[in-house]
């Protein structure tokens, strides 16, 4: 994980989103790409998310 290496890499995400949308952000972000012990990189998750309520 690149975040036990240092490393805090992410991005913004708008949702709803498509599954390939999200491919192609886990492409950008390096899931799936392999660490110098060629292990691919496969965890994700997310960290914060923001709801607009109209109703408020």
């Amino acid at each position: 994980m690149k975040y036990n290496e240092g490393a805090l890499v992410g991005e913004w995400v708008k949702f709803p989103t498509t599954a390939e949308e999200l491919q192609k952000v886990f492409e950008r972000i390096g899931i799936g790409s392999k660490d110098d012990f060629g292990h691919p990189y496969e965890e994700w998750f997310i960290t914060d998310y923001r709801i607009m309520n109209d109703a408020t």
